[in-house]
């Protein structure tokens, strides 16, 4: 690992203890934290020597001493004062699993994650969170404690106008349906002049999948008067219309017209979420090909075409998504902050060291015609 990728300094660089601290104390810790090694300790030593170029200046080396300690494994995620919220529900928005090497990214950006579910009250990642380490095994357990916040909200309203007549209104939502993290909301008015309905359900994980899905239903009925009717003629019923006459509220239904609309909506991707969906897909494809050609090898089956399919479709996938993530991204995608335009480099190297597409097709092609290298060039 370079100097730069922990923004240190380089040789000929006026030293820079904020910088040296920085890149110490905060960057290779993240770094090292990503991999596990939670325990890393870093000591630099300075040499300070004189400069014979330049008298009026000094000259000074470190040598930094890193302990490492052990690669810890995450053993045990407990979510601590959590009662109604199912603990799959929880679980799936915390990117490590049990078993998992630990990482201290991917566990801040769990707590984000968690943050947005609304279910609790803030979480800090440092006071909230409890680690407790097994030295001997190398294994983390992690105590999150979280407190639990309102999850429904019901709300009444009612009123009285000469449009609407008199009305009664119930709204209800909720997050989290029963725990399970589904969302509903009701919406209920009623009047002598006006009914509304509109029910909303909300699923976002299908099949333990972040893929949402969800409709609506809704049902409108008002009554009203306008040109053409007993009203419209009826300067009294006008008035009354404005306020001045409480009378109007009596007025024969008859004269009214009715307006009635109702129906539904399903819950569509955008597509952006409909392209991670076919890249995810994509991505599948190629592993369960790679999965096959592993287990033929395995039991020492002949697998010359499997792995072949299964080359072709690693290097195109791998190239082809992490170009479309570049793109995605837009700007921060092509910008050297991020690690996508880097893995979109490297990713072409997938399609050559491994045979280009041509060989692996001829390969297949071969295989499946049950020619040889000579019959088929």
């Amino acid at each position: 690992m370079s100097s730069c990728a922990v923004d240190c300094l380089n040789p000929g660089d006026v030293a820079n203890g904020e910088k040296i601290g920085k890149a110490l104390f905060e960057n290779l810790k993240k770094y090292y934290g990503q991999q596990g090694f939670i325990e890393y300790t870093a000591e630099p030593t300075p040499t300070f020597k004189d400069n014979p170029q330049k008298p009026d200046e000094g000259i000074v080396d470190f040598v930094i001493t890193i302990e490492e300690g052990k690669q810890f494994s995450l053993r045990r995620l407990e979510f601590i004062g959590n009662t109604f919220t199912r603990d799959n529900v929880l679980r799936r928005e915390v990117l490590l699993n049990e078993g998992d090497i630990y990482n201290q990214t991917a566990w801040e950006y769990s707590i984000i994650k968690l943050n947005q579910l609304g279910y609790f009250d803030p979480i800090d990642k440092d006071k909230d969170a409890d680690f407790k380490t097994n030295e001997e095994e190398a294994t983390v357990d992690l105590n999150l404690k979280v407190a639990e916040r309102g999850r429904q909200q019901i709300s009444f309203n009612g009123g009285l106008s000469g449009i609407g007549g008199s009305f009664f209104g119930l709204e209800y939502s909720t997050n989290n349906l029963l725990g399970r993290g589904e969302i509903l909301s009701l919406n209920l008015s009623a009047g002598n002049r006006q009914k509304y309905l509109q029910f909303s359900f909300t699923e976002p994980y299908i099949k333990n999948r972040p893929i949402t899905a969800g409709f609506s239903l809704f049902g409108y009925t008002q009554k009203f008067f306008g040109e053409g009717t007993f009203l419209s003629q009826n300067i009294e019923a006008q008035q009354g219309l404005s306020g001045s006459q409480f009378d109007f509220l009596n007025v024969s239904e008859e004269n009214l017209f009715t307006r009635t609309s109702y129906g539904g909506t399903l819950f569509h991707k955008s597509a952006v979420e409909a392209e991670l969906l076919k890249m995810e897909a994509e991505l599948e494809a190629a592993y369960l090909l790679t999965l096959r050609a592993a287990w033929m090898a395995d039991n020492r089956m002949p697998n010359s075409m499997e792995a072949s399919m299964a080359k072709a479709k690693a290097g195109r996938v791998g190239n082809a998504i992490t170009l479309r993530c570049v793109e995605l991204c837009g700007a921060a995608g092509y910008g050297e902050g991020e690690l996508l335009e880097k893995w979109a480099r490297d990713s072409k190297i997938l399609d050559i060291f491994e045979g280009t597409q041509q060989i692996q097709m001829l390969v297949i092609a071969r295989r499946l015609l049950e020619l040889s290298s000579a019959q088929l060039r």
